[in-house]
């Protein structure tokens, strides 16, 4: 996976909107998982260090709603934590997190909830009261 996505990102002069890395994100959670809450393309997508692959990645596993073990579920909260409050990778986690262990995720739905985006708070409260929402940030 690692060569072809090298090969697609930078040799493809054609793929130059943000929305096609999304879905790439998307796709490669959606098709590389060997179990319905594997979050190895996640992370997968993370190392690539690319923004809009992970933003993709972290959609799909909130439309997905999957349910990563503890230890992932950190790594998650910990790569969004360590960005800028106003970042737009903070959104999904937070809806996602509706479906995750409230001890692994309460404090991070609280300063998503305290915090500067309408978005995130907006998902982190409905997360934080246990609702899925359905999410109008696509």
């Amino acid at each position: 996976m690692t060569e072809a996505w090298t090969d697609l990102r930078h040799d493809d002069p054609n793929l130059e909107s943000d929305m096609v890395y999304v879905g790439v994100g998307d796709a490669i959670v959606r098709l590389g998982r060997r179990t319905d809450d594997d979050p190895s393309p996640i992370f997968w997508c993370i190392d690539r260090r690319d923004d809009h692959l992970a933003d993709g990645a972290f959609r799909d596993m909130a439309m997905l709603r999957m349910v990563p073990p503890g230890d992932a579920v950190q790594r998650i909260i910990a790569f969004v934590r360590r960005r800028d409050a106003f970042d737009m990778l903070r959104s999904w986690p937070a809806v996602a997190a509706a479906g995750w262990k409230p001890e692994d995720v309460h404090e991070f739905l609280v300063e998503c909830a305290e915090g500067p985006r309408e978005d995130v708070a907006e998902a982190a409260r409905d997360s934080l009261a246990g609702g899925h929402r359905t999410p109008s940030i696509l």
